[in-house]
């Protein structure tokens, strides 16, 4: 998992390797896979799951450690289900996350088919981390808008969102953006 950059002056595909952090700076290694631990998503763990329920996100918090202590590099976290506020669970735990050392240092993927969801763990993301989940199910136009807002919050320049226009457009645009959104967490 590595990401392909165009390199401007000289028009070149240059291979970079996926830089992300925590509270540590994270570089992925050629040739060397990423361990996401998946613990933390509602829809594949029935222990995190109820645990999440139930309110007790401090007692959640100890599976994001153990899969840092089992080799993790990026923890998965998602809050989609029915029965549960997903801004507010992604938030909350988020914030208790960031407040374990031995867990915090690792990079988080914020996992999430919801853009409120999505937005909600971007403000609380401390470092570099990644966006699962996207999809063009509210349509094209949508898409482009929310993901504009979520390169933001991600600290890109907006190259990522390059397609029909100039580079200098999606800046411009997410400028106009930037000014829209609050800074805080919570």
């Amino acid at each position: 998992m590595s990401v392909t950059e165009t390199n401007i002056v000289f028009g070149t595909p240059e291979t970079k390797p996926l830089r992300l952090s925590g509270s540590q700076p994270f570089t992925q290694q050629p040739g060397v896979y990423i361990m996401i631990g998946e613990r933390t998503n509602v829809a594949g763990s029935p222990k995190f799951a109820k645990l999440v329920k139930e309110g007790k996100f401090e007692e959640a918090v100890s599976v994001a450690r153990q899969q840092v202590e089992n080799g993790a590099n990026v923890i998965d976290i998602c809050m989609d289900e029915g029965m549960i506020d997903g801004v507010a669970a992604m938030t909350r735990f988020l914030q208790l996350l960031a407040s374990e050392p031995e867990v915090a240092k690792v990079p988080f993927m914020v996992d999430s088919s919801k853009w409120e969801v999505i937005q909600a763990g971007l403000k609380c993301l401390q470092g570099k981390g990644i966006v699962n989940s996207i999809s063009l199910k509210e349509g094209e136009e949508k898409f482009r808008q929310n993901a504009a807002t979520v390169e933001i919050r991600s600290g890109r320049s907006g190259d990522g969102l390059r397609r029909k226009g100039s580079s200098r457009d999606v800046r411009r645009e997410n400028s106009h953006l930037r000014t829209r959104l609050p800074d805080s967490c919570g």
